[in-house]
């Protein structure tokens, strides 16, 4: 079974769907699929690095291995209106036909669309609940009608009962959570050796998020009550230009006198901020998960491999991986009850690091490569079924 898995992401880029999508793909060539990754070349990428050498920065940008292989198909150069969006799905479907695949794998949903129009089969994915997305449903009915649905994968089973909702039987639904690179946390380190190579106090206390930096992900509650507290609130990621202005909002709002914004990172230094933390924060707000643009959001997986106590809101998709066993769970919208809970951790450091060891133990089921097993075997499964 030879699998075409196409993104139409403008690689590299610092967002967490680009991370997604780069390790499940390295996790399911380490796993033996026949699987090939195909994305757009812009133009204006290539005239910078080459393309050989873009794709080697591409493995370099997201710590993959070498000898997996990246397609890049020639295409526009890359723009703020993503045109390459509604164009690359043409491209790569031409290429994917051309080279006789058998299976179009797919977060993107006019690659899909176009994909249920060709005699091959179709594996979706995705992390949204999908309740009203009635093309996604057009789509997959139309892929099961022909026989062509492989399956859907979700990344919770908030969105599994969603595509469920659509009319496709649960048995064609896999839930693959997501998952961390467990080579980016090794050696493990010590909250004192992570500070050290940072060369940071081991008196302060330092509580950490990692993502988007914007609207909708509950920042601001994380901002009112830094203004009261004398804790480090450490913000790591990028903060995109449509988010700008809603930062200097902020900025203009509170005082921030204690809030630090570090770029995007990657790889061990990426860990290393995560373990040289007290705290790490996934803010207490549904803001996100109503919005559809986070569902059991990524970093929580980095989180539990770091052994640190993680601060997380009480809500569905979240408590599918978390619970009160290895992690703090506050209720949303409750301000009070965040800064006891923070409270909580700090002033009881032995029942915070039995919290966060069980939260180290449990993330062994969820490595890239753990999932990318999960969906092998489901595909397997579906084979058999087949013949």
């Amino acid at each position: 079974m030879k699998i075409a898995y196409i993104s139409d992401q403008a690689f590299p880029v610092e967002k967490a769907d680009a991370e997604q999508v780069m390790n499940n793909y390295n996790a399911l060539v380490k796993a033996g699929l026949q699987i090939e990754l195909i994305i757009p070349d812009g133009w204006n990428q290539r005239k910078s690095h080459g393309k050989k050498n873009q794709e080697n920065y591409i493995k370099d940008f997201y710590k993959i291995a070498k000898d997996v292989s990246i397609v890049q198909l020639s295409h526009m150069p890359f723009t703020r209106w993503r045109l390459e969006k509604f164009t690359h799905p043409f491209f790569a479907m031409f290429y994917a036909w051309r080279k006789k695949f058998d299976v179009v794998y797919t977060r993107n949903l006019p690659m899909a669309l176009i994909a249920s129009f060709f005699n091959t089969q179709l594996l979706y994915e995705t992390y949204k609940i999908e309740n009203k997305n009635k093309l996604l449903r057009f789509i997959l009915l139309r892929a099961l009608k022909k026989n062509k649905l492989l399956g859907v994968i979700t990344h919770s089973h908030l969105s599994k009962q969603s595509i469920v909702n659509l009319g496709i039987e649960e048995k064609k639904v896999l839930v693959a959570h997501n998952g961390f690179n467990p080579e980016v946390f090794r050696p493990h380190l010590s909250k004192h050796e992570a500070r050290e190579k940072l060369n940071i106090s081991p008196e302060i206390k330092i509580i950490t998020y990692a993502g988007r930096i914007g609207y909708q992900k509950g920042l601001e509650q994380i901002f009112a009550i830094a203004e009261h507290l004398d804790h480090t609130f450490w913000m790591i990621g990028k903060v995109h230009p449509e988010y700008e202005n809603w930062l200097k909002q902020q900025k203009e709002k509170y005082t921030l006198r204690n809030v630090i914004f570090i770029p995007y990172l990657t790889g061990d230094v990426y860990a290393q901020h995560l373990m040289a933390s007290d705290i790490l924060l996934i803010p207490p707000s549904d803001e996100a998960l109503k919005a559809g643009f986070t569902v059991l959001p990524i970093k929580t997986f980095s989180y539990m491999a770091c052994g640190r106590p993680i601060l997380a809101p009480r809500q569905k998709d979240v408590c599918e991986v978390l619970s009160e066993k290895n992690a703090f769970l506050v209720d949303i919208g409750n301000q009070d009850s965040l800064v006891s809970c923070i409270s909580k951790i700090i002033n009881f450091p032995e029942e915070a690091e039995k919290v966060a060891k069980q939260a180290l133990f449990d993330s062994d089921a969820f490595s890239w490569d753990a999932r990318a097993k999960k969906i092998t075997h489901f595909l397997r499964e579906d084979q058999s079924d087949r013949s």
